[in-house]
């Protein structure tokens, strides 16, 4: 890897010279030959030698750039630049310093109304924003030539090209986007991220996203920057207000993704996504229509990007992983596809938390590896028929003998290993613009196996032997019927088989005196084999009417079954939710709905004895949201909810130590039964730039709690912070710099407390634990800031990006994890030694990737 980088940073900074026919027959030439050609194929090119000497040298591949385009890129690159002369001759100069002026402008529609709060950038970063006259101002070198592009939500991209002369104003004219009815978000507390054509603005865009610190170009870590998630430092997994990481919908191009993480026995480290990859992305918190169910939580909603029509490829390397992608079209432009593949490895993250890891003698002999590929082809058969092909292929290798990652426990011989591959299809029909229909067919794998033994400071003996396999077939059938202006119908139908099988078995010996007390050692053994088959249906419709010119309402209604051998369950979801479009700049949403969620086996937590599914759980969503854009540019997002699960469900958990390899084998290992639970809050989101500085970026707070009902009583949930904040702060430094700032902060977690006593035995005085109420106690706050600098060089047919990445910059020691040791003293008094593990150190970070 040093290597690599080594070279690529010392490497010229251009890209192979493309031989120009007859003349120049090799790369490197002389800045002279290549000017001396130019003239031969008529370019009335006039130079002095003073000017271009023998030494200068060109290394450019001109592709298929014009004469007059290979002129001005080689004299660029030795600050030389063409002045027109008498006759139009081409006089080579030398590069002056340019003059700057402010070049005015207006924004108006096609009817002549002035457009307020318009966003007018350049290609090279150049920023303004129109006020309420429609009138803009840049400042331009004089004489450049520039592309302008015009932005506002409603209104289609526009963009318009000129050289820049003094006393020049410019007259823009944009053309709004007819709305239709289905295509008006009418859902509260949908949020956004990355760009949509023709859509509103995302919360974050997909050039924001693209310049976020996020390791390894995880597209969850993204997710966890807004308002609302919860989850820990380490995983990529996260709640969504206050719901179990499980309760939230997976989608990448409308197919469930069931196991959405790698390294998900090693703390699901990363998700599956290669931000890359994603070109859309909707985060529902809450309040989301009836085509989404058997989801408690909150959906994550994903759209691959679309392949290019032109052959296009990109190549990426950090300290983290590495990742490839090439695109093309063909058939004219009917058909296109794209091929990704990033391979993640944990050896500085190892390194990191053991620094004698890389030492080692059995190295050689440890893995921590994970790779995900995806592919898409599609297919325009004519302006009614289309196709597409999605696959999604995961795998995951971790294995390793003695010191275990991030963890300071004695393990050895421990496994772990996953294969999933997913493959879906849809045919979308659509005979005409009020009616499409799309047919989606899709089969799933997924494999995981766990083989290990453990011997933890010689408390606990451990081992298991896990293998789970699953195939999932589903057929789903759904479409949309747009009956006038004013109506609108969507609905759909489907069906899964659920089929696999399930073998596990373990030896645990038990000593620590959290779980025995003063009793014997307790040994359990288990070996637990089950063949699930389930079979699953739902059908939902819903019905979107606009009751005034600002109001639109939607109700629906949705019915999903789950049937196995002996038992059949089903449900009925209704669900309503209402716009108010108060303003051209201010909007109103509420929603109330049914939601539940059946167990699915993946879910099964087998490993703790649970070996049938329970009954589905039910929950009530209320949301109401405010968005409001100001005159002066910020946009505003004001969230209220409240959740109330009324038919809960029993689960373990780890109640003080979240960060454990075998979690069922921990003395903090413990049962919940939860009769239901209840999450409100408040979130406000606020995003605004500075224009013409380059500086932008976003503020997030959230004040919420969140509870598991148990026997009458709340208690605070593992992940229950009552107040957080998010912020980002990004600076555009020129057209090659970028920085971004990225920060999180929130009170500390719940734990629960041990106290102990002196208990007399034939043996002496020994300490007997007991647990304080769960989750009374807090941990210290949480604080974190990451950081990322970007580098862009741009290439005649591409670009090459470096940027440097650190994870808590400035080195904070956030506690996750808590552990106990008991003794008792010479006095007779328990000793109780509480010791408090933190969540990730300092954690640095190089890349680079080229895009052709």
């Amino acid at each position: 890897m040093i290597l690599l980088l080594i070279c690529m940073w010392h490497a010229p900074s251009s890209v192979p010279f493309t031989d120009p026919p007859e003349t120049v027959a090799a790369a490197d030439q002389p800045l002279l030959e290549v000017l001396r050609w130019l003239q031969s194929r008529g370019l009335p090119v006039m130079f002095s030698s003073r000017l271009v000497s023998k030494k200068m040298r060109v290394a450019f591949d001109f592709g298929n750039l014009t004469d007059r385009q290979i002129l001005d890129l080689v004299l660029q690159a030795h600050g030389l630049r063409v002045q027109v002369g008498p006759g139009g001759a081409l006089m080579v100069v030398r590069e002056a310093e340019p003059n700057w002026i402010e070049l005015s402008g207006q924004v108006k529609d096609v009817n002549g109304t002035p457009l307020n709060r318009v966003r007018i950038t350049t290609l090279d970063g150049d920023t303004s924003v129109s006020d309420e006259r429609g009138s803009f101002i840049l400042r331009l070198p004089e004489g450049s030539y520039v592309t302008l592009m015009a932005q506002l939500e409603g209104y289609y991209l526009m963009r318009s090209e000129f050289a820049v002369s003094q006393d020049q104003h410019i007259d823009l004219s944009m053309t709004p986007i007819p709305t239709l009815i289905e295509e008006i978000v009418v859902m509260p507390s949908q949020v956004a991220l990355l760009d949509r054509e023709n859509a509103p603005p995302p919360l974050l865009s997909s050039e924001e996203i693209d310049v976020l610190p996020r390791i390894a170009d995880d597209l969850y870590r993204a997710l966890s920057r807004l308002p609302g998630t919860a989850g820990g430092d380490i995983s990529a997994k996260f709640s969504v207000r206050g719901g179990l990481p499980n309760e939230v919908l997976v989608l990448l191009d409308d197919q469930e993704i069931y196991e959405p993480y790698h390294l998900r026995d090693l703390l699901s480290v990363f998700s599956v996504f290669d931000s890359r990859t994603i070109g859309e992305v909707n985060l529902l918190a809450s309040g989301y229509s009836v085509n989404y169910g058997d989801r408690l939580g909150g959906v994550v909603e994903m759209h691959t990007v679309q392949p290019q029509e032109k052959l296009s490829a990109e190549a990426g390397s950090s300290f983290f992983h590495k990742r490839g992608m090439v695109t093309d079209g063909f058939a004219d432009g009917r058909g296109a596809w794209f091929i990704s593949i990033r391979e993640g490895f944990l050896d500085l993250l190892r390194a990191v938390s053991n620094p004698n890891g890389l030492i080692r003698q059995d190295a050689e002999d440890e893995s921590f590896r994970f790779m995900d590929a995806q592919a898409k082809f599609q297919f325009h058969f004519n302006s009614a028929w289309s196709f597409a092909l999605n696959a999604l292929k995961v795998t995951d290798e971790i294995k390793f003998s003695d010191q275990p990652l991030m963890f300071k426990r004695d393990i050895q011989d421990a496994q772990f290993d996953a294969e999933d591959l997913y493959l879906w299809t849809r045919l979308q029909f659509q005979p005409s613009d009020d009616l499409s229909m799309e047919l989606q067919l899709s089969n799933v794998t997924l494999n995981r196996q766990r083989t290990g033994s453990q011997l933890r400071d010689d408390l606990t003996t451990f081992h298991v032997d896990d293998q789970r396999d699953y195939k999932v077939q589903e057929l789903k059938l759904s479409g949309t019927w747009t009956a006038s202006d004013h109506q609108w119908v969507k609905w759909g139908v489907g069906g899964r088989r659920f089929d696999g099988s399930i073998h596990y078995k373990n030896d645990l010996f038990q000593t620590s005196p959290l779980v025995i007390g003063l009793a014997e050692p307790q040994i359990t053994q288990r070996s637990i084999h089950l063949s699930p088959d389930l079979r699953q249906s739902h059908a939902y419709m819903a019905y979107r009417l606009r009751l005034a010119h600002q109001i639109i309402m939607e109700a629906g209604l949705r019915w999903d079954q789950q049937r196995e051998s002996g038992r059949t369950d089903h449900q009925w979801s209704p669900r309503w939710m209402l716009l108010w479009q108060a303003s051209d700049r201010t909007a109103v949403r509420t929603a109330w709905g049914q939601y539940h969620q059946s167990q699915g086996f993946e879910h099964l937590q087998v490993e703790d004895g649970m070996t049938q599914r329970q009954a589905p759980q039910a929950s009530e969503h209320r949301v109401i949201a405010l968005e409001h854009r100001f005159a002066s540019g910020p946009e505003l997002r004001l969230d209220f909810y409240q959740r109330q699960v009324d038919q809960g469900a029993s689960r373990y958990e780890n109640g003080l130590n979240p960060v454990a390899l075998f979690p069922e084998s921990e003395p903090d290992r413990w049962l919940i039964r939860a009769d239901g639970a209840r999450s409100e809050g408040v979130e406000l989101h606020v995003k605004g730039d500075l224009p013409g500085r380059g500086l932008s970026g976003w503020l997030g707070y959230a004040y919420a709690e969140t509870y598991d009902i148990v026997d009458g009583q709340d208690i605070a949930r593992n992940w229950d912070q009552r107040q957080a904040a998010h912020f980002g702060l990004n600076f555009a430094i020129n057209a090659r710099w970028d920085l971004t700032l990225s920060g999180e902060y929130h009170t500390g977690w719940p734990t629960t407390g041990v106290r102990a006593t002196a208990e007399p035995t034939d043996d002496g005085l020994k300490p007997l634990p007991e647990l304080e109420p769960r989750n009374a106690q807090r941990l210290p706050d949480f604080k974190r800031i990451d950081m990322r600098l970007s580098y862009a060089t741009i290439y005649p047919h591409g670009t090459l990006n470096f940027f440097l990445e650190v994870a808590n910059l400035l080195n904070e020691n956030n506690p996750c994890c808590v552990s106990y040791q008991f003794g008792i003293d010479e006095s007779g008094e328990v000793v109780i030694d509480r010791d408090v593990d933190d969540w990730m150190p300092l954690i640095p970070s190089f890349g680079v990737t080229f895009r052709y």
